[in-house]
């Protein structure tokens, strides 16, 4: 059933492959989206697409075959089947809706350790005012000026949803479990983004983590993890938004796309993906402002959009 959105609230998707630096940018954004001036107060807080993991004997646990590691049973926890997709759609309709976690719902990934971003102290601030700054030249409506009068603000709710997979295909089948999580957030994202990276380079950030917090333990990397099953399940997932939407292109050639961390930027924004620069290789430092820009626009759609509504509203009454 679709959820009626809320005015001001704005769940923002952020995708990418594993180790491509999306859980990093994520805090960098949440310095920088908390923040008050002219007379909207704006919050942002991150949820994790981790959270919604199945407990840990539900995972599935699938044969792979490799020349390296031979034919070995491992747990899959980079595909749709190690989701729990009922809790997710409850808890991200409940965000839409209320600007906040249900309850009973808690966040686990800020657990996790992250490398250092190389994003100085400095910088942040510089964002951060230069975002109080934006905010004071928005049109200020009725509501807005009489809310600054009385000295609060009208606030505005952003929900940073980070996930390995927040775009499956959107042609997989109808009673697969790719569609239903793709229909889910269909429903409720305001703003896609996407930061690419290549085989090489992930297989490289992420074989120097220590592990993952789980629901009821810990999860290392087995040897021959990434290259086995993370990356292969990414490639699967993610071919459609290298591939050329309007004429066939052959197999092996999405899939060295893939690898290479070549997205087709035509196939993406026809989904209404926003891709970030490079392909791993940009520093945060270079990510950061593209990231920044994304969600200010947003805002600002958001923005206008509630003052249309309102001056509408108005008329009608009128």
């Amino acid at each position: 059933m679709a959820v009626a959105p809320s005015s001001n609230t704005l769940i923002v998707g952020l995708s990418g492959p594993s180790s491509s630096g999306k859980t990093t940018l994520a805090r960098l954004l949440r310095q920088i989206f908390n923040v008050t001036a002219g007379g909207i107060s704006l919050r942002l807080f991150i949820l994790h697409e981790d959270d919604f993991y199945k407990t840990d004997k539900l995972i599935p646990r699938k044969t792979f075959t490799s020349s390296d590691h031979g034919k070995r049973e491992l747990d899959d926890w980079d595909c749709v089947e190690s989701l729990d997709l009922p809790l997710l759609q409850r808890v991200m309709s409940h965000v839409k809706e209320h600007g906040e976690l249900p309850s009973d719902f808690a966040s686990k990934e800020d657990q996790n350790t992250i490398g250092e971003s190389g994003v100085s102290g400095d910088a942040i601030e510089s964002f951060k005012h230069e975002l109080e700054s934006w905010l004071q030249q928005l049109p200020s409506p009725e509501s807005r000026s009489e809310a600054q009068s009385a000295g609060s603000s009208a606030s505005m709710t952003i929900c940073l949803l980070d996930g390995f997979l927040l775009y499956p295909d959107p042609e997989s089948p109808t009673d697969s479990q790719e569609r239903e999580l793709h229909d889910i957030l269909k429903r409720l994202l305001s703003l896609k983004l996407f930061v690419p990276s290549t085989r090489e380079r992930t297989i490289e950030r992420r074989t120097k983590r220590t592990g993952y917090v789980t629901l009821e333990g810990f999860w290392e990397d087995p040897p021959g993890y990434v290259e086995d099953v993370v990356w292969p399940n990414y490639r699967r997932d993610h071919a459609w938004l290298f591939n050329d939407s309007e004429q066939s292109v052959a197999e092996q050639d999405v899939a060295e796309a893939v690898d290479e961390g070549r997205v087709n930027r035509d196939t993406a924004a026809q989904a209404g993906i926003l891709v970030g620069p490079g392909r791993g290789e940009i520093h945060l430092n270079d990510i950061l402002p593209w990231a920044v820009e994304r969600l200010k626009e947003a805002v600002g759609r958001n923005v206008i959009g509630r003052e249309m509504r309102a001056l509408m509203q108005g008329t009608n009454s009128s």
